[in-house]
């Protein structure tokens, strides 16, 4: 089957799946969070997350009574054309490997599921004003690199999943913070040099700082000190 997929039809993984040239790839992302962290002194927000990836590959269909029933395969990611999805916000502008090296399953319709590791290291500004009462709202951008809304469409998976629903299960509180609101949501942008739209994935992020240690270590000191301030006074 994969012979056949891959040698006898000539297939490339560098040109866009759909059959004509003016037909739009729909990409449909979900992205389930292990880990969120914040460096305060160099103020970059670090995510961990396994990506859900599914398109429409119409040159990887095939009968599967023609190969003994067999309805799916799996093959290398380097076989198969993806998305170029790419962080536009990156803390780390010259590294673009954002995704694990995984596998890809691949259906008798054409369905193309990929299934990656992600880590991402972007910028967000902190307002530090209520430090360490402090709430933070972070924003990665993801966006195709090269190709415009009208050949690659980005769509989440879920459009109405909640926090709860992004998150892996004991992940909502994380090292010194705590996640109060996850959204990914598709914003559809026209530039004035160009007719075409360009779509992004933002991941919105809202955190509260909540470390036991800083009622330990900050404030009760803090309050000790003032105590006995008025006191001595």
């Amino acid at each position: 089957l994969q012979k056949e997929l891959f040698q006898t039809r000539n297939y490339s993984s560098k040109a866009n799946p759909q059959p004509t040239q003016n037909h739009t790839t729909n990409v449909y992302v979900h992205i389930n969070v292990r880990s969120l962290t914040i460096d305060d002194k160099s103020q970059v927000l670090t995510l961990n997350a396994i990506t859900a990836m599914t398109w429409i590959d119409h040159r990887l269909t095939w009968d599967a009574k023609d190969f003994g029933n067999l309805y799916q395969t799996t093959v290398g990611w380097y076989y198969v054309w993806r998305p170029d999805l790419f962080v536009y916000n990156s803390a780390e502008p010259a590294n673009t490997h954002h995704y694990g090296y995984t596998p890809i399953i691949v259906y008798h319709n054409g369905q193309v599921v990929w299934v990656p590791p992600m880590t991402t290291k972007t910028e967000c500004a902190m307002d530090l004003t209520y430090w360490p009462f402090d709430t933070q709202n972070c924003v990665i951008v993801m966006g195709s690199w090269t190709s415009n809304g009208f050949q690659i469409d980005f769509h989440p998976l879920r459009p109405n999943a909640s926090t709860e629903d992004m998150m892996m299960e004991n992940i909502k509180t994380s090292h010194h913070w705590t996640t109060n609101k996850l959204t990914l949501k598709r914003i559809s942008t026209k530039y004035d040099c160009c007719e075409e739209p360009y779509i992004t994935l933002n991941v919105d992020i809202t955190m509260t700082r909540t470390s036991p240690s800083f009622a330990s270590t900050i404030i009760l000191p803090a309050i000790a000190v003032a105590l006995l301030a008025l006191v001595q006074f």
